[in-house]
């Protein structure tokens, strides 16, 4: 028989940073080029592989889907209306937290 302490229970990805790079430091929309990433990031109930989905949205939006990479490279904003810039990390249960 299975009781609940059998079922996996999904536990939200923890301990990891976001971080966004730059060069020049200073953000100018269609010239800066960013690098977007999640570093360190664990899931105490072991749901590996971690995937990753980051997204902005403004006049005109990201949305990269997950993926096995934790980093956006050579990244430039399409313009300057960007509102917020976000990094979804999931385990393998679809647990995630950003």
């Amino acid at each position: 028989s299975i009781t609940a302490n059998d079922v996996p229970r999904a536990v939200r990805p923890g301990s990891g940073c976001f971080w966004v790079g730059s060069v020049p430091p200073v953000v100018t929309a269609l010239t800066t080029r960013l690098t977007i990433s999640c570093n360190g990031w664990t899931d105490d109930s072991g749901h590996y592989p971690l995937s990753y989905h980051f997204r902005y949205n403004g006049q005109f939006n990201l949305n990269t889907g997950r993926a096995a990479a934790n980093t956006l490279a050579d990244f430039v904003l399409p313009d300057a209306s960007m509102q917020f810039v976000r990094c979804f990390v999931y385990d393998s249960l679809g647990a995630h937290t950003s």
